[in-house]
């Protein structure tokens, strides 16, 4: 995500073509890929353009670089074509039936960037603009930092699905945020789509596929359920339930912190599902306070796991039935390796990963909900060099005072921090693995009685 403060902005103005007289604003942070697939940088709906049609990479003091990806296309400057072109400020290029006009934000008077003051409604996705990233004010019109992106801020419209913003590109799937335009009462959802790469790829197909099924059958809250799987000559789709809660990161971005007891009502939904998730044969594969969500209420969202092996081929059929050119069990991914005793002069062979997700050790885990829980509490990030001492003296002073206890007291109070508290992070933090909890069951059942005290 590009950031907002500081950072020169480029604009993109269309002189002829689908989208012609609009202005599309981008930091130029990274190369652009454009072209009319869903999952280019910068989609253009042109039909004589190729699906990845063009790169466009910025060049400080100089312009814009523009190059052609493939043989038969080509740019055209002054109705020359190219297969690569430096355009400066000002300059024109066509690509296809599409002619843009290269600007920098600044250049001759335009207004590329204003910041937007906090509150500020975005022009594309209706929200108010973040502490965290801030906006910027372009030509008049309010983006903030989620679709000031050049890629994120055209609204398409795919079947009944109204396109706002990007939220997230790996190499499998692109997902954005949408409007359902048929529901009633209108409902937002999140947009999974294939990658235009991947359509031929039945491994790819085959994981897309099952996670959209095996999503229909998850009931606990931190996982969103699957609404719709769609499968059609052009995309490859599913819609999921979609929150507008904001990440932890969010949160302590504005300052904000939770008092000491839902802070630990919090981890523990979260260590609820991640035993959800093993329970289910799902991999949780990172923790970061970017990627938790969370509500006033203390529910929980968990924004990054993956199928195990195992509940993709529980949904083996089904796949196949909606998808019949991955019948026959095309695209399987192999199980997880098995211990096996073998002699000890027969060589093992190297199973390989085989693309599975891996899932942080228990010690590990342990030490990233210690760390979600000084976020969650202080809006503060642990460093360090600070001791568990330190992060406890910063939780009194956000909370209250300190109950020396070793133990939880049956007289509760809500200014009071027991001691207990300070021995969970002791061992949550410690930097020897060997001195952490061994299991989150272990760190659940002591933030159980933590919070019982509180």
């Amino acid at each position: 995500m590009p950031t907002t403060r500081g950072d020169p902005v480029v604009l993109f103005r269309i002189a002829s073509g689908v989208y012609r007289g609009k202005v599309f604003p981008c930091v130029p942070d990274r190369p652009l890929l454009v072209g009319k697939a869903l999952d280019a940088d910068f989609t253009i709906p042109d039909a004589a353009l190729a699906a990845f049609h063009c790169r466009i990479s910025f060049e400080p003091g100089r312009g814009a670089r523009v190059k052609a990806l493939t043989k038969a296309a080509h740019v055209e400057v002054q109705n020359v074509p190219m297969s690569e072109v430096l355009v400066r400020p000002r300059e024109r290029f066509r690509i296809g039936e599409t002619t843009i006009e290269y600007l920098e934000g600044r250049h001759a008077g335009l207004p590329g960037g204003d910041p937007a003051p906090f509150g500020t409604v975005c022009s594309v996705c209706g929200l108010l603009v973040p502490r965290l990233g801030g906006g910027r004010i372009v030509l008049g019109n309010c983006y903030c930092c989620r679709c000031i992106d050049l890629r994120l801020i055209v609204s398409r419209v795919f079947g009944r699905f109204k396109v706002l913003r990007k939220t997230k590109s790996d190499p499998l799937e692109i997902v954005y945020v949408a409007e359902d335009l048929g529901a009633q009462p209108l409902r937002r959802v999140s947009l999974h789509v294939l990658r235009a790469e991947c359509h031929q790829d039945p491994r790819a197909r085959r994981r897309f596929l099952s996670a959209g099924l095996y999503g229909k059958t998850l009931d606990h809250p931190a996982f969103p359920r699957t609404l719709e799987v769609e499968v059609s000559e052009a995309r490859v789709t599913y819609t999921a339930e979609r929150v507008e809660w904001d990440s932890i990161e969010e949160r302590s971005a504005r300052g904000e912190t939770r008092p000491l007891d839902m802070a630990i009502l919090i981890l523990l939904h979260v260590i609820d599902a991640i035993r959800y998730a093993r329970r289910r044969s799902l991999v949780v594969t990172r923790l970061r306070p970017g990627r938790v969500l969370a509500d006033d209420a203390g529910e929980v969202r968990l924004v990054d796991w993956k199928l195990l092996p195992e509940a993709e081929q529980s949904v083996g059929e089904e796949v196949e039935a909606l998808d019949p050119s991955l019948a026959g069990g095309g695209g399987f991914r192999a199980e997880r390796p098995k211990p096996v005793d073998l002699p000890p002069d027969e060589p093992m062979d190297d199973p390989g990963d085989d693309e599975v997700p891996v899932e942080e050790d228990e010690p590990t885990r342990v030490r990233s909900l210690g760390r979600l829980l000084v976020r969650i509490a202080t809006a503060q990030a642990p460093t360090k060099d600070d001791t568990p001492q330190d992060i406890l003296q910063r939780i009194v002073k956000q909370h209250g005072k300190h109950r020396p206890r070793t133990t939880v007291s049956a007289a509760r109070g809500p200014h009071l921090v027991p001691a207990v508290v300070g021995k969970i992070l002791a061992r949550a933090l410690a930097p020897n693995p060997v001195n952490r909890y061994r299991t989150l069951d272990d760190l659940r059942r002591d933030l159980m009685s933590a919070h019982q005290g509180l």
